[in-house]
Order: structure tokens, then C-alpha cells, then sequence
């Protein structure tokens, strides 16, 4: 069902580039949707392309994510952005949480190691993570923020006995409350069920957009 839910999502993502937005690049496009406006993250905007322009009209793009005028959708469990394994987890406020995020880093400095790279020839490749299911960055689905590559651990595994139990309490790069597994998205729409035993630097060039397909078939 989860992998569903991604596919979906990913689908979605690959039919809205056009003029104004493309929600299938990288870097996230949490950007203002109107001049002058506040931050919104791809998960609102992604709303009309799923169906959802009801929900999407309730959301103020003037105002921030996390407004008194917002909040009643970001309390709001939506199940196109909810894992059916997972427990009905929300912020201390209520916000509502998703697992599915994008990659991001919080230092763009083209020093930074881990910075991701982007091109255009990337945008669409089979190799790169589009999507990640990682239920420990604990993310409103109407905040514009995404997973930190800058703070997370490259793992997909539980690093100690707590984020095993609870793996919302995970720092890995992906987390989930599967079987020792995390489903992700690529850059073409395909879907992959990702062992958590996962080698990190077949990881890391799934995170870069990097062949690795013949060292994890």
C-alpha cells in the first residue's frame, strides 16, 4: 500500500512541470507561489494535481504554513501523504505528519560534500531519489521543509534500539515502520522497496542521481 502511495505521488510530481513550477526537480520547490507570498511547500501545490483543489483553496498563500489561517488543514490527516502502516502521529500542536519528502540540504554552498548536484539530464533519471519515505524528520505536510541531507545520517537502518521501536525517532536518511525497509521514488516514477542493510555508497549515489543499478540488482 505505502509503495502505492509514493507511485502516485511521484506520478503526480512528473505531470506538473510547466511555466510557473516543476515539482520534479531538485532542490525541493518550496518557493512562494505568489509574488510577495510566504513559503509552500510542493505538498500543498501538489494538491490540484492529485485531485484536491478543494483543499488547495483553503490554503492561504499570503500567510505562513503554520498561521492561524493555515493550521486547520496542516491539522488535517491526508491520506494521499499517510503511510497506512503508520501510527496517527502529529506535532506537539497537532499538525499532521507526512513521511514523504524530497532531498534537500540546508548549506547550498558549493563546498559542502554533500551538496546535491542538479541538471537537467538528472531531472528524469532512473538513478536518482525523488521521493524518500522517512518518518523520522517529522514533517508537517503542509510545512515547506524537506529530508536534510546536512543533518541526517546516511542510513536507511535503525542506528539504536529506540528508533527501531519508534521509528519516528530515526536520524537516518530514510525510515519507516516496514520490515527493515524504505520505499523511495526515482527521478523516472519508478518505485523501489530499499533493504536497510543497504551499502551507503550505492545510497549515497542513489542521492546523486549516480548509475548503481548493476551493484544492487
Amino acid at each position: 500500500m505505502c509503495g502505492n502511495q509514493i507511485k502516485s505521488i511521484a506520478d503526480a510530481l512528473m505531470q506538473t512541470r510547466d511555466d510557473s513550477i516543476d515539482l520534479s526537480r531538485s532542490p525541493p520547490d518550496n518557493s512562494p507561489k505568489t509574488e510577495g507570498g510566504q513559503n509552500v511547500s510542493w505538498r500543498v501545490k501538489l494538491l490540484p494535481h492529485l485531485g484536491m483543489s478543494n483543499l488547495f483553496s483553503q490554503y492561504d498563500t499570503t500567510q505562513p504554513w503554520d498561521s492561524a489561517a493555515n493550521w486547520e488543514l496542516a491539522s488535517y490527516r491526508l491520506p494521499a501523504y499517510s503511510c497506512p502502516s503508520e501510527p496517527n502521529l502529529s506535532s506537539p500542536r497537532g499538525g499532521r505528519f507526512t513521511s514523504y519528502a524530497m532531498l534537500d540540504n540546508s548549506n547550498r554552498a558549493d563546498s559542502n560534500p554533500k551538496r546535491l548536484v542538479y541538471n537537467r539530464q538528472m531531472e528524469r533519471s532512473s538513478y536518482r531519489i525523488l521521493l524518500i519515505e522517512s518518518c523520522g524528520a517529522n514533517l508537517v505536510w503542509t510545512e515547506p521543509r524537506d529530508v536534510d541531507l546536512d543533518s541526517s545520517e546516511w542510513s536507511l537502518r535503525a542506528t539504536d534500539s529506540a528508533s527501531h521501536r519508534e521509528p519516528w525517532r530515526s536520524r537516518a536518511l530514510g525510515a519507516s515502520y516496514h520490515s527493515n525497509g524504505t520505499n523511495v521514488a526515482f527521478g523516472d516514477g519508478s518505485v523501489r522497496y530499499l533493504p536497510g542493510s543497504i551499502d551507503v555508497d550505492v545510497l549515497k549515489r542513489m542521492v546523486q542521481g549516480e548509475p548503481w543499478q548493476s551493484e544492487l540488482d
